[in-house]
């Protein structure tokens, strides 16, 4: 087998190999240049194996490396990403591994760090939280282990919500409109379930908000 051309994509620094004057596979410059690869170059069917191989693997890491630059990512969507450029299963589990012995992925650490920020731009009951955990992948042995170790009060988080969405509200007010006051809870009920409270909390903090609004 005989590279018999080598041609540039319209992608930047993508290029198309010819073998035998059949496209055979891609590759970036970088592994080009790396790899010494050029017009003539002959190949038994394993050498062209372990030549693909390499060049799927750069594309795999480098792939990997650009979506990390931006921001950390979980395992899952890191694995998601690289999936979409039909890359080997082999070649997607090394990069894997490359990337956690570069310390690049890390889901515990992942999961702590959006728990903070979570809970500091976005407070959430952990219903809700964990919830969006899963969402990003995150198995669920982890999820446990952060959130036990986690210092997180749900109560205070629906006073907090309460407070919040009743601010300019005054329920007394709506003491006398027997209605009108319980359909006003039932939608601060539903409100709080929806941020991730949990039933039997969302039921105390109301109870304690609307015992506090008794007694201003």
């Amino acid at each position: 087998m005989v590279i018999t051309a080598i041609e540039e994509q319209k992608k930047k620094d993508r290029f198309n190999i010819f073998i035998d004057y059949e496209y055979s596979f891609s590759a970036c410059y970088d592994d080009i240049v790396e790899f010494n690869v050029k017009v003539g170059d002959t190949f038994d069917e394993e050498g062209k194996r372990e030549l693909i191989y390499k060049c799927q693997y750069n594309k795999a890491l480098n792939a990997a490396f650009n979506f990390l630059s931006n921001r950390p990512r979980t395992e899952y969507e890191i694995r998601k990403r690289i999936m979409k450029l039909d890359i080997d299963g082999e070649i997607i589990e090394k990069v894997i591994q490359r990337l956690k012995e570069l310390k690049l992925i890390d889901d515990k650490e992942y999961a702590k760090m959006w728990l903070d920020e979570r809970s500091r731009l976005k407070p959430e009951g952990k219903n809700k939280l964990v919830l969006g955990l899963k969402n990003k992948g995150i198995k669920p042995q982890i999820i446990d282990e952060c959130m036990s170790e986690w210092e997180y009060d749900d109560y205070s988080v629906a006073m907090k919500l309460l407070q919040k969405k009743l601010a300019n509200k005054d329920i007394s007010l709506l003491y006398e409109n027997k209605p009108l006051y319980n359909k006003e809870i039932q939608r601060l009920y539903r409100y709080l379930l929806y941020r991730g409270i949990g039933y039997d909390t969302a039921n105390r903090a109301l109870k304690a908000y609307l015992e506090k609004s008794e007694d201003i």
